[in-house]
């Protein structure tokens, strides 16, 4: 009988209402406008199931508590109920519907504002760092309750973490920190994979870019940091592992190895570099353990300078795998000898490229002699025989040929083929 005439009433007489059918009513029968709310201009009624808990810690968190709460948009998809409605009402309305944070519709609700207000003053960093990873936190406590996929899909997408609050560590990981938007393929809609969906829109900022968490590479994982921190975002440090997180892809591994070049015009010490050793092993062992699009994979890593190698002195530098070999004991550029660390994958490195000299031995500097009277004649003779290349030894100089050179020894061959002058 009174629920029809609520809209007459003021806002007293709604209130009064409200606080004593909140007890009363059955879920089914509060699917009607019933409760006030607190809103910019005159105040609509609400279903309970719209509106938010004030008495929840994380919502006082993002929104204020009291005197000190945002007041919300006339038309907000949520909204608090009237700060005058009595505490005493908030167990029934619970019961009817009203959301805390527990629920995943105002959970991506926080996540939405928080992002609103991250160029604002309303959040200092310090808060906006401690806010954005209690609501991570939130979120992996109630995924297991969230059975509709529909749900978890739309609390991964919405973008609101920066990951550029804290300041920058002495780690390698923050080198080269990728800040540019990623690709985001169309929203599907299932969920075969939380962890490795790339979904969601980037809020519209002036400032550094913000991250949905199906964006973030978990920096605490074993490999995944390793093999993606210059292409894909890592989540704060503060954040702790997880597995809706997103999962390296081999495009995201090829990208990275590309860009480790740019370390070169980087000052890193000893300490970073033994982590880009781990990173540099951890991309050669993906690609190498790859079955779809092997070969292209090969071709393109096998002239990247992915391999760290020593220069002497705590420094180094980054070589392609081709440059490598196995037969060598200690770098002779243009060729190296195959670091300590790649020892796991010793065996595999002829895959991309590293060379296989008679599987072991240091490459001398006598000539390789061929059998036959053809290939004595040429070496013995090599001024009568057009040699095109010039090799001295002590006070000796032999006249030999660049093409039987590069035929029969790796170490002339990558001189040769490297445009070495």
């Amino acid at each position: 009988v009174v629920l029809p005439r609520l809209p007459a009433l003021d806002v007293p007489g709604q209130l009064a209402f409200v606080q004593a059918a909140a007890g009363l009513l059955e879920p089914h029968e509060a699917d009607v406008a019933m409760v006030p709310e607190d809103c910019q201009g005159s105040s609509n009624l609400r279903v309970p199931k719209s509106l938010l808990d004030p008495s929840d810690i994380l919502l006082q968190q993002v929104f204020g508590h009291g005197a000190q709460r945002v007041v919300l948009p006339h038309r907000s998809v949520l909204a608090f109920p009237h700060p005058d409605l009595a505490l005493t009402t908030f167990n029934g309305l619970r019961r009817l519907g009203m959301r805390g944070s527990n629920n995943a519709a105002a959970l991506g609700f926080c996540m939405e504002f928080m992002a609103s207000q991250r160029r604002t003053d309303r959040y200092d960093a310090e808060q906006y760092a401690d806010l954005q990873r209690t609501m991570f936190q939130k979120v992996l406590e109630v995924w297991q309750n969230l059975a509709d996929d529909e749900a978890k899909i739309r609390l991964l997408r919405i973008p609101f973490v920066d990951t550029q609050i804290h300041p920058q560590s002495t780690s390698a990981l923050d080198l080269l920190p990728y800040t540019g938007t990623p690709k985001r393929p169309p929203l599907s809609r299932s969920l075969p994979d939380v962890a490795s969906w790339l979904v969601g829109q980037t809020v519209s900022t002036t400032g550094p870019p913000l991250y949905a968490l199906c964006e973030l590479v978990d920096r605490h994982a074993e490999v995944a940091p390793w093999v993606s921190w210059t292409v894909r975002p890592l989540a704060p440090r503060d954040f702790p592992s997880s597995g809706v997180n997103h999962t390296p892809t081999m495009e995201d591994v090829v990208g990275h190895a590309r860009r480790l070049v740019g370390l070169l015009d980087l000052s890193v010490s000893g300490e970073q570099w033994e982590e880009v050793r781990k990173s540099s092993l951890a991309v050669l062992q993906k690609v190498l353990e790859a079955e779809e699009d092997r070969t292209q994979l090969l071709k393109e890593i096998r002239t990247t300078k992915v391999v760290v190698v020593d220069q002497g002195y705590g420094g180094a530098t980054l070589v392609q795998p081709w440059k490598l070999s196995l037969a060598l004991k200690s770098n002779r550029p243009p060729l190296f000898a195959v670091p300590d660390y790649l020892a796991p994958i010793r065996d595999e490195l002829t895959a991309l490229g590293a060379r296989d000299l008679h599987h072991g031995g240091e490459i001398t500097a006598e000539p390789l002699r061929v059998g036959g009277e053809t290939m004595l004649t040429l070496f013995s003779d090599g001024l009568n025989t057009f040699s095109d290349v010039t090799v001295m030894a002590g006070d000796r100089s032999f006249y030999l040929h660049r093409n039987i050179l590069m035929a029969h020894c790796e170490y002339f061959r990558a001189m040769f083929g490297s445009g070495f002058q």
